[in-house]
């Protein structure tokens, strides 16, 4: 559903950022730790190229910087629970 949204925007709901790339962008990056995204995203090329775009955003580094890392932690000192 974003793919097809996505054809002929930059962005969700058009050509800015709004609200609504940040809060797609945050379920998303998520997705990178669940499952495999890459394999995922690979046919979706308006997908791919905004969430390029979104982490060229300086706002979107150093949220999801700081989720990453906690992510990483949870996965550390819990991975056997998170298979």
């Amino acid at each position: 559903m974003l793919e097809r949204r996505l054809e002929g925007n930059q962005f969700v709901v058009g050509e800015e950022l709004t609200i609504a790339d940040f809060s797609a962008i945050t379920d998303i990056a998520q997705l990178n730790f669940l499952i495999k995204f890459k394999e995922i995203i690979e046919p979706h090329k308006n997908l791919q190229r905004w969430y390029s775009a979104m982490f060229k955003e300086q706002s979107v580094q150093e949220a999801h910087e700081t989720l990453f890392k906690l992510i990483k932690m949870s996965h550390e000192r819990h991975g056997d629970l998170l298979k």
